[in-house]
């Protein structure tokens, strides 16, 4: 009875063991292979959210981060700046890169950007307030630059604006800051190895993988230089907000900008609207047997009148999409060439 009772531990002690064994190898393997090189980058490098989101290692381009060259709100030396921008990720180093760099470079302006002020204040409130509490007028910015990615310019800046809200915001507090939030590096046991092996199975029966929130799909020619040229990576949500470009919000849209330009014209302070073409709108033509519809945001906002400067991305970076590289290849945030294109035939007033 002994003997049997010791063979049987033995034996569960090895399936144990074989069964750790085999756990540790599989995510030894696909941390190797996929997880590794997305999540476990270097300090100051990063790779796009689009590789993190559909864990396509292929189509990772590993770069540095800039350093912003401008001034927040939090290190404002207190003079004049001749441009306040305000926005999302783009205007806050988004895929690595700030489009304010290339501005101060190129037009040698001094430029001051901020956040919103809070989370139910849109930016064009944002504005409002700094310019009810006098802070404007401190910071005295001959161009304001509001600028958000167009699947989210709808839900951003329809909305009622009360143009006489104030607050006691006081430069230098947490409220107004440009904090970038740093992902941490996981260990090679980890939770995203079991989607790493799922999603990339499944790219192969579903352009989205059936659960991930990144599309991919198939281009006629190549408009990338990475490992795959002819593979565009899209955010799930450019397609979801589609349908709320109607001719009814633009019109609000383009009534509360309006409203704030007409404002800040009475302080000689030009406004200009960046809304960042979608990545899929940007690209939709050029996707093979595409079967979702195609937005109007840019269409509709040509036709309104404005008192505002329109920054039209779409119109300025589609014929430039030949060039490659307009947006980041594994990223919902554009490239360099993109900044390069979308300014170079801006220029803002200095003091």
């Amino acid at each position: 009875m002994k003997l049997n009772k010791h063979i049987k531990n033995k034996t569960f002690v090895k399936i144990i063991f074989s069964l750790l064994s085999i756990f540790i190898l599989f995510h030894f393997t696909i941390w190797s292979i996929y997880t590794k090189s997305i999540f476990n980058i270097s300090q100051n490098y990063m790779v796009g959210d689009l590789s993190r989101l559909s864990y396509s290692t292929k189509s990772s381009i590993l770069r540095k981060i800039e350093k912003p060259l401008f001034f927040n709100i939090n290190n404002w030396d207190g003079k004049n700046v001749d441009l306040l921008t305000i926005g999302d990720s783009f205007s806050n180093g988004g895929g690595g890169l700030y489009y304010q760099n290339f501005l101060l470079k190129t037009q040698k302006i001094r430029i001051l950007n901020i956040k919103k002020i809070d989370n139910s204040s849109s930016y064009i409130e944002t504005i409002s307030i700094l310019n009810n509490n006098g802070l404007l007028s401190k910071i005295n910015p001959k161009s304001i630059l509001i600028e958000s990615i167009e699947r989210r310019c709808i839900e951003r800046l329809i909305s009622d604006v009360n143009f006489n809200k104030t607050s006691d915001i006081k430069v230098g507090t947490d409220k107004v800051n440009n904090k970038n939030n740093k992902s941490k590096k996981i260990s090679f046991i980890n939770n995203s190895n079991y989607n790493a092996l799922l999603y990339n199975i499944l790219y192969n029966l579903n352009e989205h993988a059936i659960y991930s929130s990144a599309y991919k799909v198939k281009l006629s020619k190549p408009l990338f230089t990475n490992n795959t040229p002819e593979t565009l990576l899209y955010f799930s949500n450019d397609l979801k907000n589609i349908n709320k470009s109607t001719a009814e919000n633009i019109q609000k849209l383009n009534k509360n900008l309006n409203k704030l330009a007409n404002i800040l014209k009475q302080k000689r302070i030009k406004l200009y609207f960046l809304p960042a073409v979608d990545k899929y709108n940007l690209y939709s033509k050029h996707i093979i047997n595409n079967k979702h519809k195609n937005s109007t945001f840019f269409e509709l906002l040509r036709q309104e009148k404005k008192l505002y400067f329109f920054i039209d991305t779409k119109k300025i970076l589609i014929p430039k999409l030949l060039k490659k590289d307009i947006y980041w290849a594994d990223d919902t945030h554009w490239n360099k060439r993109a900044i390069q294109e979308t300014f170079k035939n801006i220029i803002f007033k200095k003091h």
